[in-house]
């Protein structure tokens, strides 16, 4: 069974809306991403502060250490402009269909020093075991390059596209 809830703080402008489209959106992106899938359970919670105590405009958990994980949690700062937003969603639900087909994963590292235990947290991508500059990693890359055209895909098809807020508004 295929599973996407949303929640979002009350204070939230829009909030039932833009949690519709993100809803919306994520089912799209599982349509066009892994269309084989069958059992996902995905959790999508807006929160304040994420892009301004972390810079970043959101994040995406599998919520167990299952080699290909059927459940995720995905963060999304809820100040984002509706555009940004959903492509945002659009970008980590790449990241859904990464750990789901067991492209990416999570791995950690113990090292005892003295009383102290560290953890080194490291990336693999099929296989492979990356410590890399964010922008270099082949899991963002994948991700960066396919929010916009998933965002336009689902904008289109849903019939949003006429809507001022879906253009890329130019600076001066």
């Amino acid at each position: 069974m295929i599973d996407v809830s949303v929640s979002s703080p009350s204070h939230m402008k829009k909030r039932i809306t833009k949690q519709k489209y993100a809803m919306d959106l994520a089912h799209f992106c599982i349509k066009k991403l892994m269309p084989k899938m069958t059992s996902l359970d995905i959790n999508i919670e807006f929160m304040t502060g994420l892009y301004t105590e972390d810079e970043i405009y959101g994040a995406c958990f599998p919520c167990t250490d299952a080699k290909n994980p059927r459940e995720f949690q995905i963060q999304i700062d809820s100040k984002l402009p509706l555009r940004r937003m959903l492509e945002t969603v659009a970008h980590e639900m790449v990241h859904v269909k990464q750990y789901a087909r067991n492209e990416l994963q999570r791995g950690s590292e113990f090292k005892l020093e003295g009383t102290t235990v560290l953890t080194k947290t490291y990336d693999l991508w099929k296989g492979k075991r990356y410590n890399i500059e964010y922008w270099d990693s082949p899991w963002e890359i994948e991700a960066h390059g396919r929010e916009v055209g998933l965002f336009i895909r689902w904008a289109e098809e849903s019939g949003h596209s006429h809507k001022a807020w879906t253009y890329i508004k130019e600076q001066e």
